[in-house]
């Protein structure tokens, strides 16, 4: 992956996570953003938090498979 496409997908990972962490009110680690989405129980959960969750978990799954398949797209290149 170029250096450009690198950093950009970084630092919208990073915005990402710390949407979450805002969301959670937790830092901006995944393992206590993870910790603090554990810690709530299922029932008390507001629509709109979960809502803004879930969205920003979609978010970071798509940049992170838009990763992954730039590093197989140069990992297939600089097989050439």
């Amino acid at each position: 992956m170029s250096t450009d496409a690198t950093s950009g997908v970084t630092a919208e990972l990073n915005e990402q996570i710390g949407i979450a962490a805002g969301l959670m009110h937790s830092p901006a680690d995944p393992a206590a953003i993870a910790d603090a989405i554990e810690a709530v129980p299922a029932d008390a959960w507001d629509e709109a938090t979960l809502s803004k969750l879930r969205t920003t978990a979609l978010d970071i799954g798509r940049l992170l498979r838009a990763a992954a398949a730039a590093a197989e797209r140069d990992d297939a290149d600089s097989d050439d």
